[in-house]
């Protein structure tokens, strides 16, 4: 077999893998399965043509040229179904051309039969070649009418369309250009030229890039592609050529010195160049990266320093805004949203946005039902506006979805897969510059989306666990006061009087909030002391009081693997302490105790001083808060204590404004704080 029969078999083979590979894709769609009838004609006429290379006598040639006219006359109507039907057009006038394309065809498969096309062969070097016949030249004049006809369908597709699509038609152009114009040297053999007919070659390459442009939807940037080949080849060519010279130069300096050739010299040199070269190309090859390449080089960085970022956060709230932040800037473009999966309503709901109204972020929010939604979390794929491919948008409810955030500028939608399930979807509206997202854009995207997605599924895993351990100590708490008539609700009173008086202070909501969860828990440490020690009317033995006191310590152990609430800890282990050095566990004095330990040390006492205890009576609320005062400066804070008793006084304002209100008799006879 000559090197001249290579082409059309690969051509054969190649276009019967790329049509079952787009087929087996998506059966049932339009554009695939005309592109599977294309690749089937072409592998017919290329395995037609191998075979006329490889005959040995005229007789066998004549006998698979049937075959070679079958795939050549079929191969115009199919191109033509296969323009009509990626532009999108169901139009009856477009309908009307491919079926009359085919209708024409079958009338030259006809001729062909009557030996009315390509009657006979001739040799040539590269093998046996048709000779044209009466019927050549109508269905060259019929090839060109389609083939125009196609390329304007598709320039009027290109025209309409915007984004991805738009994208996608100009590579079509591409492979148009490289398939057909290769093509036309297959016909110049016909009319007596002596060239190689180099349509095969092309036919690899277009059928090669109109597969990608199909699985792909937006596929690879050719322009990339061919800069990457070029620059890349140059390179290792200046860099072969640099180790070639050295092996010459020091073969030549041994042979001079020596006066022989020493096959031990080229080997040693060989062995350096091998060992060598790699590490230099590599090398050479991330300075080409910056300086011709900056874009991808600078998207490698992006991808890297936005997962070490996220590696080390917990909440999927800040999660989505660095990501986006660093989308929106990376890409450029003009506006985005990140909405994330909320698990009890089951709808996609806006966690951050750039460059969108604020009443839109509150209001916008997408079930995760929807068809356009659950077509994403089934291909793990983006979805452009302008996709009618996929048909996720023919619904009257989907088009309401798609005409809604169509107003906000939105583009495209990229998904957040995350281990096995979708956790939110990225909203993009368009470049700042105007131009498409291109495919390094999108492949940025969803490499930093695939990585939120993980950060906000892991977090999530994080938060549940810490919520349920959280719980398991909230109901030990809750058994634990349930025991003691005595101490029923003081943790949850104490909670409410420290984050009243967290307010008054003007702490964040924050703090405030990490204050009432951690004096919700503040007495849990009392788990390991004894009921007969707690409840005991008597004064406490020296062994029973430091039993006692460890309650601070045990509290703080038992929460410390609760990391949502580890930076409020202090405040369970230290709001015995006193202002005077005299409190435990650790007799910390003045500002060396946390300020929540001494905001909770003036709501605790308060608390206890107004309950009733085994071994006393309860203080009525003006003795509590004298007994604050008096010892305010020695045991409180100060401000603590003002703070606390300026709540308490508009607490019992606002209470006896509500009596007056309802002329009743009802007035609260215990405070109890929001």
């Amino acid at each position: 077999m000559s090197i001249y029969n290579i082409p059309p078999l690969l051509a054969a083979i190649a276009n019967l893998f790329l049509g079952g590979l787009v087929i087996g894709k998506r059966p049932k769609g339009r554009v695939n399965r005309a592109w599977g009838l294309l690749t089937l004609f072409i592998a017919v006429w290329s395995f037609g043509t191998f075979t006329l290379y490889i005959s040995h006598d005229t007789t066998t040639a004549l006998s698979w040229l049937k075959l070679y006219n079958l795939g050549v006359i079929l191969i115009p109507p199919a191109f033509m179904h296969f323009a009509f039907a990626i532009s999108d057009d169901e139009s009856s006038k477009g309908k009307t051309a491919v079926v009359s394309a085919y209708l024409i065809s079958g009338i030259f498969v006809g001729l062909s039969l009557l030996g009315l096309f390509n009657p006979s062969v001739s040799h040539h070097t590269w093998g046996y070649y048709p000779v044209t016949g009466p019927a050549n030249f109508p269905f060259d004049l019929f090839f060109a009418i389609a083939v125009c006809i196609s390329g304007a369908r598709l320039l009027i597709a290109f025209n309409a369309s915007r984004g991805w699509k738009r994208n996608q038609f100009f590579y079509i152009f591409i492979a148009t250009v490289i398939g057909f114009g290769s093509g036309a040297t297959n016909f110049l053999p016909l009319y007596g030229g002596k060239v190689y007919p180099m349509g095969h070659v092309g036919i690899l390459v277009t059928g090669t890039i109109i597969t990608i442009a199909i699985i792909r939807y937006r596929f690879m940037d050719i322009t990339l592609i061919i800069r990457n080949s070029a620059v890349y080849s140059v390179l290792t060519a200046i860099v072969t050529a640099a180790y070639v010279s050295i092996v010459f130069v020091l073969q030549a300096a041994f042979r001079g010195l020596t006066g022989n050739n020493s096959t031990l010299a080229v080997i040693i040199v060989a062995l350096i160049v091998a060992m060598t070269f790699e590490p230099v190309r590599r090398n050479v090859q991330v300075v080409i990266d910056k300086l011709f390449f900056r874009e991808k080089f600078e998207f490698q960085q992006i991808t890297k320093e936005t997962s070490e970022t996220l590696r080390t956060e917990v909440s999927p709230e800040n999660i989505a805004s660095h990501v986006l932040r660093v989308i929106v800037d990376a890409v450029q473009t003009a506006n985005g949203l990140l909405m994330i999966l909320d698990r009890e309503s089951n709808d996609l709901l806006v966690v951050a946005s750039s460059n969108v109204p604020l009443e839109i972020r509150a209001t916008l929010k997408i079930s995760r039902d929807s068809r356009p939604i659950e077509h994403m979390a089934h291909t793990r794929r983006p979805l452009w506006l302008d996709d009618p491919d996929a048909g996720v948008f023919r619904r009257r409810v989907d088009n309401d979805l798609r005409d809604e955030i169509d107003k906000l500028g939105v583009r495209s939608l990229f998904p957040l897969y995350g281990k096995k399930e979708l956790v939110g979807v990225m909203l993009l509206g368009e470049k700042r510059s105007g131009d498409v997202i291109n495919h390094n854009d999108s492949e940025l995207i969803m490499t930093i989306c695939n990585q939120a997605a993980i950060s906000i599924e892991n977090s999530r895993l994080y938060d549940d666990l810490q919520a349920s351990y959280l719980n398991t100590v909230k109901s030990l708490v809750a058994a634990l006061e349930a025991k003691d008539e005595y101490t029923k609700g003081h943790s949850e009173r104490v909670a409410s009087y420290a984050r009243a008086i967290a307010f008054e202070m003007k702490l964040s909501d924050k703090d405030a909030k990490l204050l009432y969860e951690v004096s919700l828990l503040h007495d849990v440490g009392k788990i390991g002391v004894s009921e007969r020690v707690l409840n005991k009317k008597g004064k406490l033995t020296r062994e029973e009081l430091i039993h006692v006191q460890s309650h601070t310590i045990t509290g703080e152990k038992i929460l410390s693997t609760v990391g949502s609430i580890r930076d409020g800890l202090s405040a369970v282990r230290h709001h015995h302490e006193k202002l005077n050095g005299e409190g435990y566990p650790d007799g910390l004095s003045e500002v060396t105790i946390p300020l929540n330990a001494r905001i909770l040390a003036v709501a605790d006492s308060y608390d206890a001083m107004t309950t009733k205890r085994p071994y006393r009576e309860a203080m009525t609320e003006n003795q509590a808060v004298q007994e604050l005062k008096d010892y305010s400066g020695k045991q409180f804070d100060p401000r603590v204590v003002r703070a606390f008793i300026s709540v308490l006084l508009k607490t019992k304002n606002r209470a006896h404004r509500d009596w007056q209100k309802d002329a009743g008799p009802k007035r609260p006879t215990h405070l109890r704080t929001a």
